[in-house]
């Protein structure tokens, strides 16, 4: 994290290194720490042309920012990013102008096959972690003394979003995350991403939600339970109708939870039991995708949702973990090759 008089941003650290090649855009996520309505963000990358920065000042601004004075830039290529980079945040108010230079390194993602262990016990940086699209991340420690890469209840948001991996990573793999959510603010999702391609590019004055992404998750509306879900430029039409929506597979969590919350509102919000970890194992294979969700210290669960000979809706992307409207801890997090 960086952080100055005027700004903070939260997936760079000045002089360190950041992940890249996990999507095409290089999300850069913070806050102005005073968002007056007549102050402009901008930056420059390797003294390059400045560039608007959108921020957010109203609740209108769009869903992607949840608080004043956040920004998402989100108009750096990682085909632009050196292997030593610089950035300047200028922020101008009328004549007065404030800036801040953040040096950095990028390092981009191996594009073997499809591999990876989060270690959190080497790891004090979210960008050590992973590529992050949108929210606050943090590393940091529970109760228990655990170390764990999340979203605090403080920066639940729409979309949080984390990727780990490589854009160019096909299918063929497995992830295997212990998840763990504490707090929900009514409608939520949680769990992983597969072949994440990033959102539309913004100019720096509006920031789009259009989206295209597989998901092996809980949500808990539109009917609440599991889903293998696969999204191709999702984006809501004039007349408020979804387009680009592929839901594949779909299954309770907890068939009691589940009933119970559709007979009386005053039940669980959730299927998931909050407090609790739980495993998530998707499969993302050539001919078949798997979810498989359980709650730690009970028997492992084979595949609740099962869909053969999916659809090749989306070519590859990398792979991550989303919350909408919850925290998260994610304790643990690996990614392997499988057979299927």
């Amino acid at each position: 994290m960086f952080e100055s008089d005027a700004l903070e941003v939260w997936n760079l650290t000045a002089g360190q290194a950041a992940r890249a090649g996990a999507c095409e855009i290089f999300n850069v996520v913070g806050r102005v720490h005073r968002p007056e309505i007549g102050a402009t963000l901008t930056y420059s990358l390797n003294g390059g042309p400045e560039r608007a920065v959108f921020v957010r000042r109203r609740r209108e601004d769009g869903p992607r920012l949840s608080g004043p004075g956040h920004f998402n830039i989100d108009t750096i290529s990682s085909s632009e990013l050196r292997r030593s980079n610089h950035l300047r945040l200028s922020l101008r108010d009328g004549p007065a102008a404030m800036s801040c230079d953040l040096p950095f390194d990028a390092v981009h993602c191996d594009e073997g096959e499809p591999r990876f262990a989060l270690d959190l016990e080497r790891v004090s940086r979210v960008e050590d972690a992973g590529q992050v699209v949108d929210g606050r991340w943090t590393i940091a420690r529970d109760a228990e003394g655990r170390p764990f890469l999340g979203i605090l209840p403080d920066d639940i948001g729409y979309d949080r979003a984390i990727l780990i991996g490589c854009g160019t990573w096909t299918a063929g793999y497995e992830i295997l995350a212990r998840l763990r959510v504490t707090k929900v603010a009514g409608s939520h999702n949680v769990g992983l991403l597969f072949k994440f391609n990033p959102h539309d590019r913004g100019d720096g004055t509006r920031l789009p939600t259009r989206w295209s992404s597989g998901l092996a998750y809980y949500r808990s509306y539109g009917p609440a339970g599991l889903k293998l879900r696969v999204g191709t430029g999702v984006h809501v039409n004039p007349r408020g109708v979804m387009q680009g929506d592929h839901v594949l597979g779909s299954r309770p969590l907890d068939y009691f939870r589940y009933w119970a919350r559709r007979v009386s509102p005053a039940h669980p919000a959730s299927e998931l039991r909050l407090g609790r970890d739980y495993w998530f194992h998707a499969v993302v294979g050539r001919d078949r995708y798997a979810l498989a969700v359980w709650q730690d210290g009970r028997p492992r669960r084979s595949a609740q949702v099962v869909v053969q000979n999916p659809p090749e809706l989306l070519a590859s992307g990398a792979v991550g973990v989303l919350a909408y409207q919850a925290d998260v801890r994610v304790y643990d997090f690996q990614v392997r090759p499988c057979q299927s």
